[in-house]
């Protein structure tokens, strides 16, 4: 009786830089906590650093995620697209791509794709243990872009950013001017450009 065994490719195997946005910053963090001789550095976009919950409770906060979650209803996907194009500062067919990635249609309506199990269960891993208490096991280097839009919320981020840099070790924050949570698509030059210029800093 022969067997077989499956082998993964030497490149799955290897270090890599992860980069997430938003919920995928902190999940970036939490694998890198997990993972880190597969992660060279960490990039996060607008994500991973602020450490408070909105809600006073779990309880409270997963009502409040499905409540947004069954909100997010668009009779089509043109009543969708204006949506997202208002909220905006620019657009491109690879944006519209993007935004239509997310979301599914239900039933004649346009929805979330992300199943709201999942995101209760992501909400949940970040009750029973934020990334404020794994912050100092990231041992590899990371960047945080962070938003500066809008203005009234800048003294909070500020706040935690600074959190951020003095509990991680190798860590650079870096604000982007005049840019939303969405701040890839409010500054995609600068954002890539430094991105670029990181990466090969930190692999030289």
């Amino acid at each position: 009786m022969s067997t077989t065994k499956a082998i993964r490719p030497k490149a799955w195997r290897m270090p890599s830089f992860l980069i997430g946005h938003s919920w995928g910053a902190h999940l970036s963090l939490y694998y890198t906590k997990g993972y880190p001789k597969q992660v060279k550095g960490v990039i996060l976009l607008d994500g991973g650093y602020i450490q408070e919950i909105k809600s006073d409770t779990l309880e409270d906060e997963l009502v409040s995620i499905e409540k947004f979650h069954n909100s997010v209803r668009f009779s089509s996907w043109e009543a969708f697209i204006q949506s997202e194009k208002s909220e905006m500062s620019r657009w491109s067919p690879e944006i519209e791509a993007a935004a239509k990635s997310q979301v599914t249609e239900v039933n004649g309506e346009i929805r979330l794709a992300l199943p709201v199990s999942d995101a209760k269960a992501i909400v949940k891993g970040i009750y029973a243990e934020p990334t404020s208490k794994i912050l100092q096991q990231i041992i590899c280097p990371v960047l945080l872009f962070r938003s500066t839009l809008p203005k009234e919320m800048e003294g909070f981020r500020q706040q935690q950013a600074n959190h951020f840099l003095e509990n991680t070790p190798d860590v650079q924050v870096r604000p982007i001017p005049n840019t939303t949570h969405n701040i890839y698509v409010d500054a995609p030059g600068e954002v890539s450009k430094t991105i670029k210029e990181w990466i090969q800093h930190k692999s030289d």
